[in-house]
């Protein structure tokens, strides 16, 4: 397991001006941290720091690979990972973190950034993760298409007879008799 404590930033010892660390998040980072769902993957991060006297603008470039399930198949896949965002820290003793600002004690001035780093990972993964198409486990694939429910065209031709009812025309009696007892009230 790695020390998170290298992925401390200690404002106090900092000079006004830009600054830059560097990390790699091997599977070593993503053991460390408590509760991470990912825990395999290769990425580099930089981080630039542009301190002031009262707040400091941090921008993190994170660019690599993590392993994950993909969401057809469930087998691991690889999937590119892209973070740039920026995060503002004020040094104040009064204020909570929210989504782009973090406030740490003036008297403290540290930050821990390692959790930040893995949460624009996460943010990162696209909802939807799958292999390209014919790289699924063949029988997984197969299961997943006994069980798959498949949507019809709406632009085929339904039938080719007219005494033929569309199904979607035919309701269910007891919903017409439900139907009946809310028209009366």
């Amino acid at each position: 397991m790695a020390n998170l404590d290298c992925y401390n930033i200690i404002f106090k010892s900092l000079e006004i001006g830009n600054h830059t660390f560097e990390y790699e998040l091997d599977n070593n980072f993503f053991k460390s941290l408590e509760d991470a769902e990912i825990e395999e993957g290769s990425l580099s991060a930089v981080v630039t720091v542009q301190k002031n006297e009262k707040n400091a603008e941090l921008n993190i470039q994170i660019d690599g690979t993590v392993q994950i399930p993909c969401d057809r198949c469930l087998d691991e896949m690889t999937q590119e990972i892209e973070v740039d965002e920026d995060l503002l820290v004020q040094f104040t003793s009064a204020g909570e973190e929210t989504e782009n600002t973090i406030f740490i004690p003036e008297h403290e001035g540290v930050l821990n950034i390692a959790w930040h780093l893995y949460e624009f990972i996460v943010l990162a993964i696209p909802i939807m993760h799958t292999h390209p198409d014919g790289e699924c486990n063949e029988a997984m694939m197969d299961k997943y298409n006994q069980y798959v429910v498949r949507h019809i065209d709406e632009d085929q031709d339904d039938c080719e007879t007219d005494d033929v009812t569309n199904e979607s025309d035919r309701t269910d009696p007891r919903w017409d008799a439900l139907k009946n007892i809310s028209n009366n009230n």
